[in-house]
This record gives C-alpha cells, sequence and structure tokens, in this order.
C-alpha cells in the first residue's frame, strides 16, 4: 500500500485521490487511497463511507457492512450512512436488519425519497407488499417523476397480480424517459403477466431496436417467442439467459468446449443441470438421443435427483454437487438441449415414460399405502417457494377443499409449504400428507407409481408424472409458461398429461370446479378398471346384451335388443388406468359403453405394449375366431365425436368389406403411403383421394378438418389411423397383418392383401379427430419403406 499512498500525502489528499479513482472504478487503488486515509484519521466517516461503497463494489460485503457499523456508531444522525448500511444489509441477504437500518435513516430525514424506495423494495422482498405498497406511493407524493420510485411502485403492482395498474404505471415512466429502454421491457413483461404476447413482443422488439446490446430484453423476448409457438428462434434466443441475473451466478465454470450439435461419436458430453427440478425432469429425456449419437454421457444433477436419474441406461456416469467434474470433451446445460435438436411442438420427442422408478421403493410405499380400497389421488397445491414464480402459478390449499368430498383418498406431495396452508391442512382429514417422507424424487417417484392420478399445479412434481408416464392433470394459470403454449388441454411433452387452464387471469375457482367435476368421472372409471378386467369387461357384455331380451311391442313379439358386437382392438404404452384417464380414445370410449343402445361396444385393450402393431392385431383376429365381432382397429390417440358412430360404422361395413376414414382410389408403384406417390411426399392428385379426418386436440379444439374427398367411395389404400372389418371376413379370406411391419406401412400392406383376396375397401363418414400428426420420413418409416418395396418388387 505505502507505494500507491506515495502519491498523495495528507489526509485531504488522499481523500481527493481516492475519489478520483472511485469515479473512474479504479477500486483497488481506491481503496489504498481511503485506506491511507483512515490511517490518518481513524475517526472521519466520509473516509468510512467511501471505504464501505469501494469494499462494496469489490464484492466484499461483510467488509462493507463492518465499515458502516463503525460510521453509525461515531455519528449515528447521518442519514446517508444509515441508508448504505440498509443496502449493504439486503445484499447481504438481512432485509429486516435492513429495513431497520432504512428507517433510522428515515428518522433523520423523514423525508427521504431514495430511502423510502429501498425500504419499499426491502419490504416487498420479504413479501410484506401492501405495505411496500404504501411506502412506495409516499415517495412518490414527494417526487412524483422520480423515475426510481414510479419503477419500485410498478414491481410491487406485478406482484401483487395488479397488472392492470402496473402497465399504466410502467407506461408513465416510459412517457418521462422516452430514451428509457427499462421502461419498455417493464411494459412488456406486463403484458405477458397478462397473457398478451403479441403486445409483450412488440415491446421488447421496440427497446431492442432502440439498443439492440440488452441481454434481459432478449431473453425475456425469446420466453414470448416460446409461449407463441416459436421454439426454433426461441430457443436460439433463450441462451440469452446466462447473461441475466439470477442465471449469470449459476453458471458451470471450468468446463471443457461448449456442445453446439458437432459430431460426438466417440466423445464424452457432460450436460448439467440449470433452473429448477422441473426442467431438469423435462429435458432429460434428450440424454438417449445424445447417446444415439455415439457419444458417452455425464449427467451433473442436484443431489435430490441423484437416486432417480441414476438408473438411466443412456448415462455412463452421474455427479452431483461437490463431486469432482469428470473428463469430458463437450458439455452442454440441459435446456439447450432443445436447441440444438431444433425442437418444435411437432417434433418433441415423444417417448413416455422415459424414467423408470426404482421397484423396490414402489414396493415399499406400496405396503406402506396398505390395502387399496378407493382409487388414490396425489394433489401438489404449490410449487418450490421461489417469488415472483410461485404467485401466479399456486392454488391456496383451501381452495382444494371441495375436491376431498369425492370418493377417494388423496395425498398430499408437496414437500414444504406456506403457513397458511399449513393451517388449513390442518382442517383437511380428508387429505393425507406425505411431504415429510418425500425425501427426495425417487420417493416422489415410488409414491406417484401407487397413485391412480397426480393433480398437480405448473410443477417439477407435474413434470416428474410425467415423465413416469402416469396420469397427471396440471392446472394452468392464464398467461400459461411457455412450454404448455397458449391453448389446448394436452401436451406434446407428456402423452398422459391433461391441462386445465384458467379461463381468466387469477380465476382458479373454476378451474377447481372443473376438475371437481372430471375428477368424479376419473373416479368412476378408475373403480370400474379395477373391479374388472378388460377381458372380463367383453364377457360382462355379453351377459348384460343377453338378459336384455324381453318380451316388447302390440303384438308381444320376443325381440332382443343385441346387435353386432363391436369390438375397438387398440395398443397403448399405458396401463389401462392411463389409457381411460388420458388417451383420447380411452376418454372417448366411456360414452359407447352403454350409447347408442342395440349396439355392443368391447374393448380388446392391449396395455403396456411393446410388441407391433401387426402381431397385437392378429392377436385379436385369432381371439374373435370364438367370439366373433366386428373388429375396429384403431390407435389410441384417436378422438371419436359422434353420438352414432357405432351406428354409422355397421351402415359402412354393409356396403365394403373393409372401411376407413380415408383413402386413395388407385395405387401406382413406390406409393409411399395412402395420400403420397413417394418418398419425396408428393401428394396425390385430388380427384383421387376421398374421406375426411380431423387433427386436433377433440372438439372445440379442432386445428384442422382434412377434407380429402366424398367419403363412401370405393379405394384401394386406407389411412391406417382406424380399419374396420368383420372378422369372419378376415377368418374366411385367411387375411391378417404382416409381422414384419411393426408400425409403418402395415397399412399398407393390409390393404394390397385385401385386394388381392378381393375383398373392397372403401371410406365411410365417421367423425374421428387424430390427435398426433404422424411420423413420416423418419428412419424407421425408411426401412420399412424398403421393406415394402422388396416384398412388393417395387
Amino acid at each position: 500500500m505505502a507505494a500507491v499512498v506515495s502519491e498523495a500525502s495528507g489526509f485531504d489528499a488522499l481523500m481527493r485521490a481516492g475519489a478520483r479513482c472511485f469515479h473512474t472504478r479504479e477500486w483497488s487503488r481506491a481503496l489504498a487511497m481511503f485506506d491511507g486515509a483512515l490511517a490518518t484519521s481513524p475517526d472521519d466517516t466520509r473516509a468510512l463511507n467511501y471505504r464501505a461503497r469501494t469494499l462494496e463494489a469489490l464484492g466484499r460485503l461483510p467488509e462493507a457492512l463492518e465499515a458502516l457499523n463503525r460510521a453509525v456508531t461515531i455519528d449515528p444522525t447521518c442519514a446517508a450512512d444509515w441508508r448504505n448500511r440498509g443496502l449493504a444489509l439486503r445484499k447481504l441477504g438481512h432485509l429486516e436488519e435492513a429495513i431497520a437500518s432504512f428507517d433510522r435513516a428515515l428518522e433523520i430525514v423523514p423525508n427521504f425519497v431514495d430511502v423510502l424506495v429501498k425500504k419499499a423494495s426491502a419490504l416487498e422482498a420479504l413479501e410484506r407488499r401492501e405495505e411496500a405498497l404504501a411506502v412506495s406511493e409516499r415517495a412518490l407524493a414527494l417526487s412524483p417523476d422520480n423515475a426510481s420510485a414510479i419503477n419500485t411502485r410498478g414491481i410491487i403492482l406485478e406482484r401483487l397480480q395488479r397488472y392492470t395498474e402496473a402497465q399504466a404505471n410502467f407506461e408513465r415512466l416510459a412517457q418521462l424517459d422516452r430514451e428509457s429502454v427499462d421502461a419498455l421491457n417493464n411494459v412488456g413483461m406486463i403484458a405477458a403477466r397478462r397473457g398478451d404476447f403479441q403486445e409483450a413482443l412488440a415491446y421488447y422488439d421496440r427497446s431492442l431496436a432502440r439498443k439492440a446490446d440488452q441481454p434481459a430484453a432478449h431473453y425475456n423476448r425469446s420466453i414470448v417467442r416460446l409461449a407463441l409457438g416459436d421454439w426454433l428462434g426461441g430457443f436460439v434466443e433463450y441462451e440469452y439467459r446466462w447473461q441475466v441475473a439470477p442465471l449469470e451466478r449459476m453458471r458451470f465454470d471450468h468446463l471443457g468446449r461448449r456442445w453446439n450439435g458437432e459430431d460426438v461419436a466417440g466423445k464424452t458430453v457432460l450436460i448439467h443441470h440449470e433452473q429448477g427440478y422441473g426442467d431438469t425432469l423435462q429435458f432429460v429425456r434428450y440424454v438417449p438421443k445424445v447417446r444415439k449419437l455415439g457419444a458417452r454421457v455425464i449427467l451433473a444433477v442436484p443431489a435430490g435427483l441423484r437416486r432417480l436419474l441414476g438408473v438411466m441406461r443412456d448415462c455412463a456416469a452421474i455427479v452431483s454437487e461437490g463431486d469432482p467434474v469428470p473428463a469430458h470433451d463437450y458439455y452442454c446445460p440441459m435446456i439447450s438441449l432443445a436447441a440444438v435438436f431444433r425442437t418444435t411442438p411437432e417434433t418433441v420427442p415423444p417417448e413416455v415414460p422415459y424414467l423408470t422408478p426404482d421397484p423396490k421403493l414402489v414396493a415399499h410405499w406400496k405396503e406402506r399405502l396398505g390395502d387399496k380400497t378407493r382409487p388414490r389421488i396425489g394433489i401438489l397445491w404449490s410449487g418450490r417457494q421461489t417469488p415472483p414464480i410461485n404467485y401466479p402459478r399456486d392454488i391456496p390449499l383451501a381452495k382444494w377443499r371441495p375436491l376431498f368430498d369425492l370418493e377417494a383418498d388423496f395425498f398430499g406431495l408437496q414437500p414444504s409449504m406456506f403457513d397458511a396452508d399449513r393451517e388449513a391442512l390442518s382442517r383437511m382429514p380428508g387429505l393425507r400428507h406425505a411431504g415429510e417422507a418425500l425425501t427426495d424424487f425417487a420417493e416422489t417417484a415410488a409414491l406417484i407409481c401407487n397413485l391412480d392420478l397426480v393433480i398437480a399445479v405448473d410443477s417439477a412434481v407435474a413434470h416428474l408424472a410425467g415423465a413416469l408416464g402416469r396420469p397427471v392433470w396440471l392446472l394452468n394459470r392464464y398467461a400459461s409458461c411457455w412450454r404448455w403454449l397458449q391453448q389446448g388441454t394436452t401436451t406434446p411433452w407428456y402423452s398422459t398429461m391433461r391441462l386445465f387452464r384458467q379461463p381468466r387471469l387469477g380465476d382458479w375457482d373454476s378451474v377447481i370446479q372443473t376438475v371437481c367435476k372430471e375428477a368424479a368421472h376419473f373416479i368412476a372409471s378408475v373403480r370400474a378398471t379395477t373391479s374388472v378386467g378388460i377381458l372380463e369387461r367383453l364377457s360382462d357384455a355379453e351377459e348384460r346384451a343377453s338378459a336384455e331380451e324381453r318380451p316388447s311391442g302390440p303384438r308381444g313379439r320376443a325381440r332382443t335388443s343385441r346387435g353386432e358386437v363391436i369390438r375397438f382392438v387398440c395398443a397403448t404404452r399405458s396401463t389401462s388406468e392411463q389409457f381411460f384417464a388420458a388417451a383420447p380414445l380411452g376418454r372417448s370410449l366411456a360414452l359407447y359403453r352403454t350409447f347408442p343402445r342395440g349396439h355392443r361396444i368391447e374393448l380388446r385393450l392391449f396395455k403396456e405394449n411393446r410388441e407391433g402393431l401387426s402381431s397385437v392385431y392378429n392377436r385379436a383376429i385369432d381371439e374373435a375366431q370364438e367370439k366373433p365381432a366386428i373388429l375396429v382397429f384403431i390407435h389410441d390417440d384417436v378422438y371419436l365425436s359422434d353420438f352414432y358412430w357405432a351406428k354409422h360404422l355397421v351402415e359402412g361395413l354393409d356396403k365394403f368389406d373393409v372401411i376407413g376414414l380415408a383413402g386413395d382410389c388407385r395405387r401406382i408403384p413406390r406409393q409411399a403411403s395412402w395420400m403420397y406417390l413417394n418418398d419425396q411426399f408428393v401428394r396425390e392428385a385430388a380427384e383421387n383421394l376421398s374421406g375426411v379426418l380431423g387433427h386436433g386436440k377433440g372438439f372445440p379444439e379442432l386445428i384442422e378438418l382434412s377434407d380429402y374427398g366424398e367419403p363412401g367411395q370405393e379405394v384401394k389404400l386406407l389411412d391406417g389411423v382406424m380399419l374396420a372389418v368383420r372378422s369372419r371376413t378376415l377368418t374366411q379370406h385367411r387375411l391378417r397383418f404382416d409381422p414384419r411391419f411393426h408400425f409403418h406401412f402395415y397399412d399398407m400392406d393390409f390393404c394390397r392383401q385385401a385386394e388381392l383376396r378381393g375383398l373392397r375397401m372403401g371410406t365411410w363418414a365417421l367423425s374421428l379427430i387424430h390427435a398426433s400428426p404422424g411420423a413420416l420420413g423418419v428412419a424407421d418409416w425408411r426401412r420399412a419403406y424398403r421393406e415394402y418395396l422388396e416384398k412388393y418388387g417395387e
């Protein structure tokens, strides 16, 4: 220090030199000067204050606080020292002490506007928002155009979810300072909070046009783009998150080269977690895709996920906090994998489940829960207590009370809770709380696998249930998180998840009312599937139909309501409970068990299926030799949307031997599907197509109605999403599916075999909505295409 201090001599000279260095941000030189001045005059509060602010700039907050404590002890009447002491305490996380220090400053200078603003901000951080709002408004009464006071008031209003007032507040700030990009960004933030994403995007665009170098604005705009479904561009811009607090402080240091999609065959890739537990659970699905590129994968995850994720087959090693970082060639943050694989809502990796619980833990929880007498439903009413994320997404436990009147056993999955929720829990004997036993996500996964349904707010537990392939209902806020998009009741991320959205901002009452109604139906379906298995259902249907024979009509003739059996044949990767709870077909079939009258509807469900469709369809054909029926070979991702669907089906089979929804009236060599002429997907001419097929999430969420041409025409090829034929026709003509075609081209081959046997095929007007876009052109499809061409010499 002596060499630096020698540049100046005497207290005043040292202070002047220190101040110059302070204002030019030469922090180390400034500190040396102020230390020299204090060596000359130890009790000078001005030097102590400068020293404290310099230490703060150097990140040495405890030393800064020590200097300020000394200053206010020497002179307790200096409001500025109390203010600066409060700021240091705030940065150290001592909010209550910070507020006390601000109050001391205000006792000395009651109208100290800057201190009022800082106190309001500290109160907001303690979630004492009404007090914070009053203090901020007091500051504005003293200084109506104070930008800091206006900004702080707007943030408090946003936390209170008073979005209209918050936006007006920030718009006023923008008018006061027309060059302020922060004001534009804040208006954009509030528009996004209200669900006006297009408006938010416009504000961020204006701000970035004014000043391009704004990491926070880019980050916020990326979230809006993702929410609007622009995932290709949104995920790329989302990389700005690493330049914005608090994530900039969470970056992994001393890692290898960042992976952006380069060839990694034979290389080691370290994939590390980021942000919340839910983000890791959602994006760990990409690990198998990295492994398929030939990479050796190492996972870095929080300790709470280590036991659950440690059994992933595609993961060579797993590390957590405190472990040394293994040698690796590349690294990639978890969510960045979506950008590497150019994910869109249509290309989300569909494999669910992709996580597997520990069987021993599952058995342990099964024993712990005891005998099952009623359906079991787990609930989670709030996410991790991380302001401001949890404010709009959480639902106070008291609002859930109507749900617990239903005939089910309810289990709380909440690891921690607010005091108000703890008090409400004590008054809810119908809710059995398991939170304290859920020490990590492996335990939570094991419990979930013993439940019939999970109902949760947007949280890690919702992601966990979806990743396990368990039925899960997500109660979603109006201005939805980007990953759930803004419309629809389903999500491409999890096939077993159903979304219940707020109809209006903050309206949880309507959501709970809808959930209670739907849960009652779910409970009834679980009780039915628990009491009888799928095959027993078929027998019961026959017995009920036989018992319905009774005399009727004016002449007393005996008439039977027994109609021709219609048997849906469906393969699903889900359990039977998941199928009826979440699969579009399972949810649709509930109506057709009793209506229309005179038709007997049965289901042959191949649950938890891992075989090819041709193989399971052939098993259903074999079984039908003993129990003949109309066989409806149908995918599990379709909604039936016609009350008289069964009646119309029979009418179609009275005209044709085999019917479907859409087809091609001709066939040419090398045809690649019923509607594409080759593997370049040149579409068939419209005059050769026939039929109608809906695409979307069911009514009223029909995305597209594909009108290919007038139905009821004879065709040569049919779309395999649904094929219907009488089992006796199949037996008589020895027609089966070719097992070599597991999924792709099984329908093309079936139609060609039917034509060779002289069967007439046609389309029919049946209302059905397909919830999946299909997967033409993928590697499995191309392999099947080559095999199909070889079989028919094309």
